[in-house]
Protein backbone atom coordinates (compact mmCIF):
# COMPACT_ATOMS: atom_id res chain seq x y z
CA UNK A 1 0.00 0.00 0.00
CA UNK A 2 1.83 3.06 -1.57
CA UNK A 3 -0.16 6.32 -0.08
CA UNK A 4 -3.35 7.00 1.89
CA UNK A 5 -5.95 7.41 -1.38
CA UNK A 6 -5.41 3.09 -1.71
CA UNK A 7 -5.48 2.58 2.11
CA UNK A 8 -8.76 4.44 1.90
CA UNK A 9 -10.04 2.50 -0.99
CA UNK A 10 -9.19 -0.97 0.36
CA UNK A 11 -10.98 0.34 3.91
CA UNK A 12 -14.24 1.05 2.01
CA UNK A 13 -14.15 -2.49 0.48
CA UNK A 14 -13.06 -4.14 4.01
CA UNK A 15 -16.44 -2.49 5.70
CA UNK A 16 -15.16 -5.60 8.62
CA UNK A 17 -12.03 -4.36 8.80
CA UNK A 18 -10.83 -2.87 12.31
CA UNK A 19 -7.79 -2.74 14.80
CA UNK A 20 -8.32 -4.55 18.03
CA UNK A 21 -4.74 -4.25 19.13
CA UNK A 22 -3.46 -1.32 21.12
CA UNK A 23 -0.01 -0.31 22.99
CA UNK A 24 -2.40 0.54 25.83
CA UNK A 25 -3.92 -2.92 26.25
CA UNK A 26 -2.49 -4.79 29.15
CA UNK A 27 -1.14 -7.83 27.22
CA UNK A 28 1.06 -5.08 25.56
CA UNK A 29 2.52 -3.31 28.72
CA UNK A 30 3.33 -6.83 30.35
CA UNK A 31 5.08 -7.71 26.99
CA UNK A 32 6.82 -4.32 27.75
CA UNK A 33 8.00 -4.89 31.22
CA UNK A 34 8.66 -8.51 30.44
CA UNK A 35 11.26 -7.40 27.61
CA UNK A 36 12.36 -4.51 28.92
CA UNK A 37 12.04 -2.51 25.98
CA UNK A 38 11.92 1.31 25.94
CA UNK A 39 8.49 2.82 25.40
CA UNK A 40 9.85 5.39 23.13
CA UNK A 41 12.08 2.34 20.67
CA UNK A 42 8.69 0.19 20.22
CA UNK A 43 6.51 0.50 16.94
CA UNK A 44 3.15 -1.08 16.55
CA UNK A 45 2.46 -2.76 12.56
CA UNK A 46 -0.99 -3.53 11.33
CA UNK A 47 -0.89 -6.72 9.38
CA UNK A 48 -3.39 -7.72 7.03
CA UNK A 49 -3.21 -11.11 6.72
CA UNK A 50 -5.22 -13.35 3.97
CA UNK A 51 -6.63 -16.39 6.35
CA UNK A 52 -5.75 -19.91 5.17
CA UNK A 53 -8.47 -22.21 4.35
CA UNK A 54 -11.15 -23.69 2.03
CA UNK A 55 -14.89 -22.38 2.40
CA UNK A 56 -17.51 -25.34 3.71
CA UNK A 57 -20.86 -23.58 3.17
CA UNK A 58 -20.79 -20.91 5.86
CA UNK A 59 -17.38 -22.21 7.41
CA UNK A 60 -13.81 -21.62 6.62
CA UNK A 61 -10.97 -23.21 7.94
CA UNK A 62 -7.42 -24.88 7.16
CA UNK A 63 -7.51 -28.74 7.24
CA UNK A 64 -5.19 -28.33 10.23
CA UNK A 65 -2.94 -25.92 11.30
CA UNK A 66 0.10 -26.09 13.75
CA UNK A 67 2.79 -24.87 16.01
CA UNK A 68 5.97 -25.83 15.47
CA UNK A 69 9.04 -24.77 18.59
CA UNK A 70 12.53 -25.39 17.84
CA UNK A 71 13.03 -26.06 21.29
CA UNK A 72 11.13 -28.60 23.91
CA UNK A 73 11.23 -27.78 27.51
CA UNK A 74 9.68 -30.75 28.14
CA UNK A 75 10.85 -33.77 26.00
CA UNK A 76 9.26 -37.30 26.46
CA UNK A 77 11.01 -40.66 25.88
CA UNK A 78 14.08 -40.54 23.61
CA UNK A 79 12.78 -37.00 22.32
CA UNK A 80 15.63 -34.65 22.76
CA UNK A 81 15.14 -30.81 23.54
CA UNK A 82 16.60 -29.81 20.70
CA UNK A 83 14.80 -31.78 18.40
CA UNK A 84 11.59 -29.34 18.79
CA UNK A 85 7.79 -30.17 19.50
CA UNK A 86 5.00 -29.53 17.32
CA UNK A 87 1.33 -29.19 17.92
CA UNK A 88 -1.50 -29.91 15.60
CA UNK A 89 -5.23 -29.14 15.36
CA UNK A 90 -8.25 -29.58 13.02
CA UNK A 91 -9.29 -26.13 12.24
CA UNK A 92 -7.46 -22.54 12.71
CA UNK A 93 -4.32 -22.53 14.92
CA UNK A 94 -5.81 -19.72 17.52
CA UNK A 95 -7.27 -23.15 19.17
CA UNK A 96 -4.14 -23.82 20.29
CA UNK A 97 -3.46 -20.17 21.16
CA UNK A 98 -6.70 -20.54 23.48
CA UNK A 99 -5.67 -23.72 25.43
CA UNK A 100 -7.49 -26.12 23.48
CA UNK A 101 -6.59 -30.01 23.16
CA UNK A 102 -4.01 -30.42 20.49
CA UNK A 103 -2.02 -33.25 19.00
CA UNK A 104 1.47 -32.94 20.72
CA UNK A 105 4.75 -34.52 19.10
CA UNK A 106 8.49 -34.52 18.28
CA UNK A 107 8.89 -34.44 14.63
CA UNK A 108 11.82 -36.70 14.67
CA UNK A 109 9.39 -38.82 16.44
CA UNK A 110 6.18 -38.60 14.75
CA UNK A 111 5.06 -42.31 15.70
CA UNK A 112 5.69 -41.94 19.75
CA UNK A 113 2.75 -39.92 20.39
CA UNK A 114 1.21 -40.69 24.09
CA UNK A 115 -2.23 -39.26 23.48
CA UNK A 116 -2.28 -42.50 20.69
CA UNK A 117 -0.54 -45.13 23.22
CA UNK A 118 -3.69 -46.17 24.25
CA UNK A 119 -7.33 -46.57 23.28
CA UNK A 120 -8.30 -44.89 26.61
CA UNK A 121 -5.81 -42.29 25.79
CA UNK A 122 -6.68 -41.65 22.28
CA UNK A 123 -10.90 -41.37 23.04
CA UNK A 124 -10.11 -38.70 26.23
CA UNK A 125 -7.07 -36.69 25.25
CA UNK A 126 -8.11 -36.15 21.53
CA UNK A 127 -9.49 -32.89 19.86
CA UNK A 128 -13.49 -32.88 20.09
CA UNK A 129 -13.86 -29.47 19.13
CA UNK A 130 -12.17 -26.54 16.47
CA UNK A 131 -12.77 -23.00 15.29
CA UNK A 132 -13.28 -21.98 11.58
CA UNK A 133 -14.43 -18.70 10.55
CA UNK A 134 -18.11 -18.08 10.03
CA UNK A 135 -19.04 -16.86 6.75
CA UNK A 136 -22.55 -16.30 7.73
CA UNK A 137 -22.40 -12.42 8.88
CA UNK A 138 -20.56 -9.37 7.45
CA UNK A 139 -20.09 -8.12 11.03
CA UNK A 140 -20.62 -4.52 10.62
CA UNK A 141 -19.44 -3.99 14.06
CA UNK A 142 -15.96 -4.44 14.72
CA UNK A 143 -15.02 -6.04 18.52
CA UNK A 144 -11.24 -5.94 20.06
CA UNK A 145 -12.00 -9.49 21.07
CA UNK A 146 -10.26 -11.32 17.80
CA UNK A 147 -12.81 -14.47 17.91
CA UNK A 148 -15.73 -12.39 17.36
CA UNK A 149 -16.15 -13.95 14.13
CA UNK A 150 -15.16 -17.74 14.63
CA UNK A 151 -17.30 -20.30 15.29
CA UNK A 152 -17.05 -23.51 17.39
CA UNK A 153 -17.47 -26.75 15.88
CA UNK A 154 -17.22 -30.43 16.90
CA UNK A 155 -16.13 -33.47 15.27
CA UNK A 156 -19.72 -33.88 13.24
CA UNK A 157 -19.58 -30.67 11.82
CA UNK A 158 -15.94 -31.44 9.99
CA UNK A 159 -17.71 -34.85 9.08
CA UNK A 160 -20.47 -33.44 7.50
CA UNK A 161 -17.95 -30.95 5.39
CA UNK A 162 -15.91 -33.94 4.61
CA UNK A 163 -12.49 -32.18 6.23
CA UNK A 164 -11.22 -34.84 7.95
CA UNK A 165 -10.94 -37.48 5.60
CA UNK A 166 -7.13 -37.81 5.58
CA UNK A 167 -6.23 -36.47 9.30
CA UNK A 168 -8.81 -38.66 11.20
CA UNK A 169 -8.83 -42.29 12.90
CA UNK A 170 -11.95 -44.32 13.01
CA UNK A 171 -12.82 -45.93 16.77
CA UNK A 172 -14.75 -49.40 16.19
CA UNK A 173 -16.92 -50.00 19.47
CA UNK A 174 -17.66 -53.54 18.40
CA UNK A 175 -13.79 -54.26 18.82
CA UNK A 176 -12.64 -52.00 20.94
CA UNK A 177 -9.93 -50.96 18.27
CA UNK A 178 -8.57 -47.52 16.66
CA UNK A 179 -8.27 -48.06 12.34
CA UNK A 180 -5.78 -45.77 10.96
CA UNK A 181 -7.60 -44.05 8.45
CA UNK A 182 -11.69 -42.64 8.32
CA UNK A 183 -14.14 -45.01 7.73
CA UNK A 184 -17.77 -45.35 7.75
CA UNK A 185 -19.01 -45.21 11.24
CA UNK A 186 -17.50 -45.42 14.64
CA UNK A 187 -15.96 -42.69 16.18
CA UNK A 188 -13.99 -40.03 14.90
CA UNK A 189 -10.63 -39.57 15.89
CA UNK A 190 -8.27 -36.90 15.37
CA UNK A 191 -5.07 -38.30 14.98
CA UNK A 192 -3.24 -37.36 11.46
CA UNK A 193 -1.62 -40.95 11.32
CA UNK A 194 -2.19 -40.67 7.35
CA UNK A 195 0.01 -37.88 7.56
CA UNK A 196 2.65 -38.82 10.49
CA UNK A 197 2.90 -42.82 9.84
CA UNK A 198 1.67 -43.29 6.56
CA UNK A 199 3.54 -39.99 4.79
CA UNK A 200 0.58 -38.66 2.50
CA UNK A 201 1.87 -35.24 3.02
CA UNK A 202 5.55 -34.18 3.93
CA UNK A 203 4.80 -32.62 7.09
CA UNK A 204 7.52 -33.62 9.71
CA UNK A 205 10.46 -33.23 6.81
CA UNK A 206 9.59 -29.16 6.05
CA UNK A 207 8.73 -28.74 9.87
CA UNK A 208 12.08 -29.64 10.38
CA UNK A 209 13.73 -27.58 7.56
CA UNK A 210 12.02 -24.88 8.40
CA UNK A 211 13.02 -24.89 12.36
CA UNK A 212 16.31 -25.40 11.25
CA UNK A 213 16.20 -22.11 8.85
CA UNK A 214 14.51 -20.21 10.68
CA UNK A 215 16.74 -20.86 14.31
CA UNK A 216 19.71 -20.44 12.17
CA UNK A 217 18.97 -17.35 10.67
CA UNK A 218 17.66 -15.82 14.00
CA UNK A 219 20.64 -17.27 16.04
CA UNK A 220 18.22 -18.49 18.81
CA UNK A 221 15.36 -20.96 19.32
CA UNK A 222 12.38 -20.01 17.54
CA UNK A 223 8.41 -20.37 17.33
CA UNK A 224 6.68 -21.18 14.11
CA UNK A 225 2.83 -21.00 13.07
CA UNK A 226 1.54 -22.78 10.24
CA UNK A 227 -1.16 -24.25 8.39
CA UNK A 228 -2.11 -26.94 5.70
CA UNK A 229 -4.79 -27.20 3.52
CA UNK A 230 -5.35 -30.43 2.08
CA UNK A 231 -7.16 -31.05 -1.32
CA UNK A 232 -6.52 -34.64 -1.88
CA UNK A 233 -4.59 -37.13 -1.70
CA UNK A 234 -2.23 -36.23 -3.91
CA UNK A 235 -2.61 -32.59 -3.37
CA UNK A 236 -1.76 -30.38 -0.14
CA UNK A 237 -0.66 -27.11 0.47
CA UNK A 238 1.75 -25.69 3.58
CA UNK A 239 1.69 -21.97 4.48
CA UNK A 240 4.10 -20.61 6.50
CA UNK A 241 2.29 -18.26 8.82
CA UNK A 242 4.53 -16.81 11.63
CA UNK A 243 7.74 -16.58 12.99
CA UNK A 244 9.26 -15.52 16.12
CA UNK A 245 11.90 -16.13 18.19
CA UNK A 246 11.42 -17.92 21.76
CA UNK A 247 11.70 -16.12 24.79
CA UNK A 248 14.04 -18.65 27.06
CA UNK A 249 15.85 -19.12 30.52
CA UNK A 250 19.03 -21.17 30.41
CA UNK A 251 19.41 -20.67 34.28
CA UNK A 252 18.12 -19.25 37.46
CA UNK A 253 19.92 -16.94 39.54
CA UNK A 254 19.84 -17.19 42.93
CA UNK A 255 22.67 -14.29 44.13
CA UNK A 256 21.30 -11.72 46.02
CA UNK A 257 23.06 -8.63 44.07
CA UNK A 258 21.88 -5.73 46.50
CA UNK A 259 24.94 -7.23 48.46
CA UNK A 260 27.62 -6.41 45.84
CA UNK A 261 29.48 -3.02 45.73
CA UNK A 262 28.91 -1.47 42.29
CA UNK A 263 32.48 -0.34 43.50
CA UNK A 264 34.13 -3.85 43.34
CA UNK A 265 32.00 -4.92 39.78
CA UNK A 266 33.99 -5.07 36.01
CA UNK A 267 30.51 -4.24 34.56
CA UNK A 268 27.66 -2.77 36.32
CA UNK A 269 24.22 -1.76 34.77
CA UNK A 270 20.63 -0.63 36.05
CA UNK A 271 19.14 -2.08 32.79
CA UNK A 272 19.33 -5.57 31.48
CA UNK A 273 17.13 -7.44 29.33
CA UNK A 274 17.62 -10.59 31.30
CA UNK A 275 20.43 -13.20 31.85
CA UNK A 276 21.08 -16.68 30.72
CA UNK A 277 24.83 -18.36 29.31
CA UNK A 278 26.90 -16.58 26.13
CA UNK A 279 29.86 -19.03 25.97
CA UNK A 280 31.31 -17.94 22.67
CA UNK A 281 32.48 -14.51 23.92
CA UNK A 282 36.35 -14.48 23.01
CA UNK A 283 37.02 -10.55 23.18
CA UNK A 284 35.68 -7.57 25.47
CA UNK A 285 35.57 -4.07 24.14
CA UNK A 286 35.53 -1.81 27.13
CA UNK A 287 34.57 2.17 26.04
CA UNK A 288 35.02 4.48 29.25
CA UNK A 289 31.74 6.61 29.66
CA UNK A 290 33.54 9.69 30.41
CA UNK A 291 35.16 10.08 26.95
CA UNK A 292 32.23 8.08 25.13
CA UNK A 293 29.79 10.61 22.05
CA UNK A 294 27.45 9.17 20.75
Amino acid sequence: ISNITEITKLMDECKSMGVYASVFFRDSKTYMIATQNLIDQEKMAIVLQEVVGTAYGKHFYPTFSGVARSLNFYPVGNDKPEEGVVNLVLGLGKYIEDGGISLSFSPYHPQNIIQLSSVDYALRDTQRYFYALDLSSSYNCIKKDDAFNLLTLNLKDAEADDSIRYISSTFMPQDQTIYDGYYDGGRKIISFANILQHDIFPLTDILKDAMRIAQQEMGRAVEIEFAVDVKSRHEAHFYLLQVRPIVQNKELMNEDLSSVSPESTFLYTNNVLGHGIVDDVEDVVYVKSSTFNA
